[in-house]
């Protein structure tokens, strides 16, 4: 502790606002990834002095030049350079312009494009959300000119604020990390005009609530561009969180080798998020009091690090005056560090004996931090003595606009600041025309309820204003009520002259080159009047020297525009003649100074003159040759190309243009490829000349020629390329498959009267010719005919149905299909392999063999059904059991082989067919809603299972030893389709298990004698059904 004046007391109090940040990047290595950035940045600036590509050029050059700036780590005449070409450029959006506008800050250069982003709405601008963050955040470096728009932003600042802490695009959508993002940094930079950290600290912590696992922001992934946004804005808003490590550290793992990230708007992004990691203190106006207590004088300093990491060892200085010329108050105070988000308070006494009236403080007075803002090290408050308030107003009147015009809307701004220690209530601020001891007229009042120690307000007035100059006067306390330490500071005045304004400027060409040939071009020029005034008969003188270099010079011809309204723009057509010339045009507007303009410095400009000289463009066959190798009139062909241009002269070293076609045969008609290209000199481009259509069928040409408009070559032989491309004609294919042979019906039984069908496909882009096919069976020895069927030809690339009936043995059993197209080989195909289609069916027993005898025996828990069968010599029963509701069921003669349920069964009238074969008991019950199991009182034998289903279905079987195996699932691609599952074994039982319910049409088990298959068919099992079915085999 140290001793100043008998005593000083230094109390530190910590706010500690969340858990203490971790120093996974030090500053040393942020300030080497800030390093590496910036270099990364300046190697990677395009020839213009811009920075990206296509349309985002506007965009990342704003951004890039105001990160540049920031961390001053590049000289001022590379700033004033970019801030020249940012100026130059035409914003088409409002995103873009208010990033220039925070690009240029308070550089003069400016002025006007804040003056066209204030008017964005009048000049039917749709704003959205992030147009109007941008806009606050611009137009913040110009808030005594445009208070109106930025006091209506942070007006709408609780509405558009979900109340989540959120922003989103529009009302009524989610909120979004970017757009709460920018939201958040133009409150940083209003932060000093208003009132807005419980707006600001919300939204920081949704923003670190949303934070990815990986450490970044983004929805669903993480983005360089959204981690970046969040991390700059929270290290500011939130320093003591945390969260930001990761966030470095996310930023860190997507840095490229080369110190980047992959382009300059995300590079600029990055390198101003590790800027930002370093400590900032900071004081506030209210940070500095002197006060009286029990008749001695004390000094209280509130002192913050709104940085994230700590400070380190610094000073604190009391002076008299700013420290540029004050007297020191004692020695400086050694503070060890401060940590992130710690509040730093000193109290002390003070002597007031033969001091002046003012106490300053300064920290960090040896500068021996790095801060990411040190504009704020300094705070000064005026000594009450006996009076403890004193009111000033600033020796500035404003008006918003700058240079108002007759009868329109002007507003009045005086700045009023209380450069006392306590709080002034009740402040009046009083408007005059004209001086109030001469009878100055009372234009208006602004009042205060309260103005605190060191805080300033903006008084304001709106007013309409005749044409001429009006003496302005703002009296602060113009009755006298407030007692005061100085009362002379309390009058600001202002001349202000009310006429029309015009502010022109110009948007010529940026360069124009003369071809070889041409003596004549049309340039279009753009004028645009800023102001609010319509001017007419507007003057625009053209040069072939600069006029502001050399007054003498005359302008060889001056156009007149008929008028230009306020804040528009009007468009020149001149045609500029090349001897009138010689490296460059200049454009005057207004060169009489006829209109009296708000701003003179953007009436001139100029564009580049340059006579091109022959250059060469030259083609030739790239690697691989043309693609495929073989083709036909169908065929799509590729050909690769590449083109150089060359220019002799190396001072012409700008884009050239070039023109690429392509022919069949000779250069006549429509080309059949067209292609733009841009290249510099010495520079090429591999070309691929695609063509979809070939001619007909012979050795054709081929001729891909290139020229430049307008451009003469330097040699014309070498830009034509000349390709003999044979194109035979193809044999047409005609090709079947086992999936295009089938019955109709699908299901057939022996005895039975059917259709075969097959699907022939022609693969050929010709017509094909009548054919026949050939359709024959076989039970696994000499193949039977069946028929043939003649087709009268088809059509290219299309198919048709070859059938014929067939009438079926009274064999039950596997048969083999087989069907041969064109078996005499009459036509000329590609291939023959694909001519002939075997497909394996299953024929069942006749449904037609109805039971000859029926005996029904009932119990209390079942029905049973007798019946026998001697045209097969086989006999059988059928079980139908429910276990929850015991039904009666009828069999009659007129509705044989069904089960008919009278008593409220789910599935009434469901036929099923009898188990052919001698296998075993099966039944059916209801495991869970979405699972059903068939199970074998007796075990069977079985080779395949199959299942015919229109769900998706989990198939497993229970072998022997009672183990379940898992044999796949069911194909739903079409209505019941059936799927075959290999199992060679003992089969207990089939479980079947789906998703949410389904429909089993049929399920069979194929023993090794074909004719041994158990068949059941069921309707469709809905979840929530609680019945089973118990089938007991024919035997």
């Amino acid at each position: 502790m140290k001793k100043h004046c008998g005593m000083l007391i230094i109390i530190m109090m910590m706010l500690i606002l969340a858990l203490a940040t971790s120093s996974a990047a030090d500053l040393e290595e942020c300030a080497t990834v800030v390093q590496q950035g910036v270099d990364w940045l300046l190697a990677h600036q395009n020839a213009d002095g811009t920075w990206g590509t296509g349309s985002m050029t506007q965009r990342d050059t704003a951004v890039v030049l105001e990160v540049l700036r920031l961390t001053e780590l590049v000289d001022n005449d590379f700033i004033l350079e970019g801030e020249n070409t940012v100026a130059r450029m035409n914003a088409e959006i409002i995103d873009w312009l208010a990033r220039q506008v925070i690009a240029l800050e308070n550089s003069p250069l400016g002025v006007k494009k804040s003056a066209e982003l204030a008017q964005g709405d009048n000049l039917g601008w749709d704003l959205n959300r992030l147009d109007r963050a941008l806009r606050a955040e611009a137009l913040s470096f110009h808030a005594t000119t445009y208070p109106n728009i930025l006091d209506g932003f942070v007006h709408e600042l609780p509405y558009q604020q979900s109340s989540d802490g959120s922003f989103s695009y529009d009302y009524g959508q989610e909120g979004h990390v970017a757009i709460t993002a920018h939201y958040l940094k133009a409150l940083c930079r209003l932060a000093k005009y208003t009132d807005i950290e419980a707006i600001a600290v919300k939204a920081a912590h949704w923003l670190s609530n949303c934070q990815n696992p990986d450490g970044g922001w983004g929805d669903p992934q993480s983005t360089i561009q959204e981690t970046a946004l969040v991390c700059n804005v929270l290290q500011r808003i939130l320093p003591v969180w945390g969260g930001c490590e990761a966030g470095l550290a996310y930023l860190l793992g997507q840095r490229q080798s080369d110190g980047g990230w992959g382009d300059a708007y995300h590079t600029a992004l990055a390198v101003e998020c590790f800027y930002y990691y370093r400590p900032n203190l900071n004081l506030r106006p209210g940070d500095l009091q002197i006060y009286e207590e029990d008749g001695t004088w004390r000094i209280d300093m509130a002192l913050r690090n709104q940085g994230p990491v700590d400070t380190g060892r610094f000073r604190v200085q009391f002076s008299d005056g700013p420290s540029s010329n004050g007297n020191k108050i004692g020695e400086a105070l050694e503070i060890e560090k401060m940590e992130p988000g710690k509040i730093l308070t000193i109290q002390m006494p003070y002597d007031l004996t033969g001091r002046e009236k003012s106490v300053y403080v300064l920290v960090d007075a040896g500068n021996e931090i790095i801060e990411w803002n040190e504009s704020d090290n300094e705070l000064g408050i005026k000594i009450p003595v006996g009076i403890e308030s004193d009111l000033r107003a600033h020796s500035d009147l404003k008006t918003y606009p700058t240079f108002p015009s007759p009868n329109s809307d002007t507003v009045l701004m005086a700045e009023i600041e209380n450069m006392g220690s306590t709080p002034v209530r009740n402040v009046r601020v009083r408007f005059y025309s004209g001086y109030p001891e001469q009878n100055g007229i009372v234009l208006g009042d602004s009042v205060f309820s309260e103005i605190g120690p060191g805080e300033a307000v903006v008084a304001r007035l709106m007013q309409r204003m005749s044409s001429g100059r009006h003496t302005i006067v703002a009296v602060v306390d113009p009755d006298f009520v407030l007692p005061e330490l100085d009362r002379s500071d309390n009058r600001v005045l202002s001349v202000i002259e009310v006429a029309e304004r015009y502010d022109f400027s110009i948007d010529p060409c940026d360069e124009v080159a003369f071809y070889p040939g041409e003596t004549e071009m049309e340039l279009e020029i753009g004028i645009s009047n800023h102001g609010s005034d319509r001017a007419a008969e507007i003057q625009v003188a053209f040069y072939g020297q600069n006029p502001e270099l050399n007054a003498e010079v005359e302008p060889f011809e001056v156009l007149v525009i008929p008028e230009i309204v306020g804040y528009g723009t009007e468009t020149i057509n001149y045609a500029l003649r090349q001897d009138a010339v010689d490296s460059a045009l200049y454009v005057l507007v207004d060169p009489e100074n006829v209109f009296h303009e708000l701003n003179e410095g953007n009436n001139t400009d100029h564009c580049l003159i340059t006579v091109m000289k022959p250059s060469n463009l030259a083609l030739s066959t790239g690697t691989p040759a043309p693609y495929p190798d073989i083709l036909y009139p169908e065929s799509k062909l590729e050909v690769h190309i590449e083109a150089l241009i060359s220019n002799p002269d190396p001072k012409y070293d700008f884009y050239h243009h070039a023109i690429i076609k392509a022919y069949w045969n000779e250069v006549a008609g429509e080309p059949i490829f067209y292609k733009e290209i841009s290249l510099y000199p010495g520079e090429s481009e591999n070309l691929t000349v695609f063509l979809e259509t070939l001619p007909t069928t012979g050795m054709q040409k081929l001729i891909i020629v290139g020229a430049q408009p307008g451009v003469p070559e330097v040699d014309e032989t070498d830009n034509r390329i000349e390709l003999d491309i044979p194109v035979i004609e193809r044999p047409f294919n005609l090709a079947v498959s086992p999936g295009t042979l089938e019955t109709a019906p699908n299901l057939v039984s022996a005895g039975q009267l059917c259709d075969v069908v097959l699907t022939v496909h022609n693969q050929s882009p010709v017509a094909a010719e009548p054919f026949i096919v050939e359709y024959s069976y076989s039970y696994g020895q000499e193949w039977i005919p069946i028929g043939q069927a003649q087709v009268s030809g088809i059509d290219a690339m299309s198919t048709t149905l070859a059938s014929v009936p067939w009438q079926i043995p009274m064999t039950a059993g596997k048969v083999q299909l087989k069907a041969v197209v064109d078996p005499r080989t009459q036509l000329s195909e590609l291939r023959r392999d694909d001519n002939e289609v075997v497909k394996t069916i299953n024929i069942s027993l006749p449904q037609g063999h109805t039971p000859a005898n029926l005996i029904s025996t009932r119990t209390d828990s079942s029905v049973r059904l007798d019946w026998t069968r001697p045209a097969l010599e086989m006999s059988g029963y059928l079980i139908y059991r429910n276990n929850e509701i015991l039904p009666s069921m009828l069999v009659n003669e007129a509705n044989k082989g069904y089960a008919s349920d009278n008593g409220g069964s789910v599935h009434p009238n469901q036929p099923y067919r009898a188990l052919d074969g001698n296998l075993s008991t099966y039944w059916r019950s209801k495991i869970s809603d979405a699972q059903w199991q068939l199970q074998f009182e007796d075990p069977v034998y079985s080779y395949f299972i199959e299942i015919e289903s229109a769900s998706n279905a989990c198939v497993e079987v229970q072998d022997d030893t009672g183990t379940f195996h898992e044999l796949g699932y069911t194909n739903t691609v079409w209505l019941n389709t059936c799927t075959r599952f290999v199992w060679k074994g003992i089969v207990k039982a089939i479980r079947i298990s789906f998703a949410d319910g389904g429909r089993i049409s049929e399920v069979r088990v194929l023993s090794p004698n074909p004719v041994m298959e158990t068949s059941f068919i069921d309707a469709a099992i809905e979840p929530g059904e609680s019945y089973c079915y118990y089938v007991v085999a024919v035997n």
